[in-house]
């Protein structure tokens, strides 16, 4: 598990979870979202999804997306940005700029 922050106090595990996760949460109801969020938060967890997950729920489900705005938007969460996305980043630290395009 990723690790993010400085110093013992600080310092929070990021938990990614996938659309599966979300749709039990959101949709299914077979987790328990405050008791899902209250575990996290005690054991200093940032629940984290991808983009890409959110277009998945948004997509169509307009009563889904509804719900996941009022669950998602009372905890901590963060959006993991995608891999494809850092690439450029990655080259230009390496000094590689000839090579994007």
């Amino acid at each position: 598990m990723r690790t993010i922050g400085k110093g013992d106090s600080a310092k929070y595990n990021l938990l990614l979870i996938d659309s599966n996760v979300i749709s039990e949460i959101v949709h299914n109801g077979k987790i328990n979202s405050a008791d899902f969020f209250n575990y996290a938060i005690e054991n200093k967890i940032i629940v984290c999804f991808s983009f890409y997950n959110v277009m998945e729920i948004r997509n169509g489900h307009y009563e889904r997306w509804e719900k996941f705005l009022d669950i998602f938007s009372k905890y901590p969460c963060a959006i993991l940005k995608p891999f494809w996305q850092k690439i450029p980043v990655i080259i230009l630290r390496l000094g590689l700029k000839r090579y994007l395009t």
